[in-house]
């Protein structure tokens, strides 16, 4: 105070925050306070430094919740703009989500991202959807995408004398974070690695990561014929197969990959009311995209034209190939198999067909075909 009035400077109190940062809360008097003239608040529960939320154990949890909020509310004016059948291309959507979404879910998380945390992104109940998602749109998981900035940050700041003595500290806490919760350690070691080290390391552990949920799918059920061919499909970046597709074409290409589609079989195992079977109205034992793509006999005369175009009949190199992606969506549309997409196939002008979806009857005395 003496230091202002010499010099004419001015403190702004009513802009100040406290808070107290301890693990062990109960052994310090969480509630006390500081005297500076005309200052009066007390500790605050969560306080915003340069974007970054901070809480008295550092656990980053509101930090989380409200970037979650932060982010829902801009995938919320994506999703406005990006509709099943019109909106921003495939390949549009994707870019917004890297170039807004993204960045404001990771921002500053050198700072708050646990490096090697194996426990993120594993919600028992969306992990296998969201697992299958990205890899049909090629997008990095959150979690390795938020570990390649803040390994690429490390890297970038490892030799500077502020970051030693940090470096010396982490080692520290991660001997006793291994000790106490069993943790593998960081997943990337912190070398002095480029930009192009980090991304082949990310890609080896999203691969090892696909490949083992595939293991995983293969385990739950009786053949692996019954697993939908985006689990089926070996590791690869999914986007190029569909970004020169139309808006509803793509729609319809990840619609039948991943069997999350408007068929008898997925509304029955989803439970929807008025859906008691999976079978079709003329009895194949399951409506499945395969079974009317390939053997539906209400489509025998119209599925040459399939084949012809995508010069192949197998039914995984179909939906895992342009030309073939390209020829089975197009069909789908010009027949109005998926009476929700009638619209866009009268604003993309496709060639009108028959209404509904009803197949007609199973033929192939193989049902594992159906």
């Amino acid at each position: 105070m003496a230091w202002t009035r010499t010099h004419g400077a001015k403190f702004a109190p009513e802009k100040y925050q406290l808070m107290h940062f301890t693990r062990r809360p109960k052994k310090f008097n969480m509630q006390a306070t500081v005297q500076i003239p005309k200052f009066q608040a007390g500790p605050v529960p969560v306080m915003r430094i340069l974007g970054i939320h901070l809480d008295p154990k550092l656990k980053w949890g509101p930090h989380v919740r409200l970037t979650a909020a932060k982010a829902a509310s801009h995938m919320a004016s994506v999703t406005r703009l990006t509709r099943s059948t019109w909106g921003a291309t495939f390949a549009q959507a994707r870019q917004i989500y890297a170039a807004v979404i993204r960045p404001a879910m990771s921002y500053g998380c050198p700072v708050w991202f646990a490096l090697g945390d194996e426990r993120a992104n594993r919600n028992r109940l969306i992990y296998p959807l969201q697992t299958v998602l990205k890899h049909e749109a090629s997008v990095e998981p959150l979690d390795l995408h938020l570990e390649r900035l803040a390994v690429s940050y490390s890297a970038k700041t490892e030799n500077s004398e502020g970051d030693r003595t940090v470096e010396a500290a982490r080692k520290a806490v991660e001997t006793r974070a291994q000790h106490r919760f069993k943790t593998k350690g960081t997943a990337l070691a912190r070398q002095d690695k480029g930009k192009a080290a980090i991304g082949k390391e990310i890609e080896a552990v999203w691969t090892a990561r696909w490949e083992e949920y595939q293991q995983q799918a293969r385990t739950q059920v009786s053949h692996e014929r019954h697993l939908a061919v985006a689990v089926r499909t070996p590791w690869t970046r999914g986007l190029r197969t569909k970004e020169r597709l139309t808006k509803v074409k793509s729609t319809v290409a990840t619609l039948l990959r991943m069997e999350h589609i408007g068929l008898n079989d997925y509304l029955f195992r989803r439970r929807v009311p008025g859906y008691a079977k999976p079978d079709c109205d003329y009895g194949c034992p399951r409506q499945t995209p395969k079974h009317i793509v390939l053997f539906c006999t209400m489509h025998t005369t119209r599925r040459s034209s399939i084949l012809a175009e995508a010069k192949m009949s197998d039914y995984i190199e179909l939906l895992s190939t342009e030309a073939g992606l390209r020829a089975v969506t197009k069909w789908f549309l010009q027949w109005d198999i998926l009476t929700q997409l009638s619209l866009a196939k009268l604003v993309y002008g496709e060639k009108p067909g028959r209404r509904g979806r009803r197949p007609g009857a199973y033929v192939d005395e193989d049902d594992s075909d159906c």
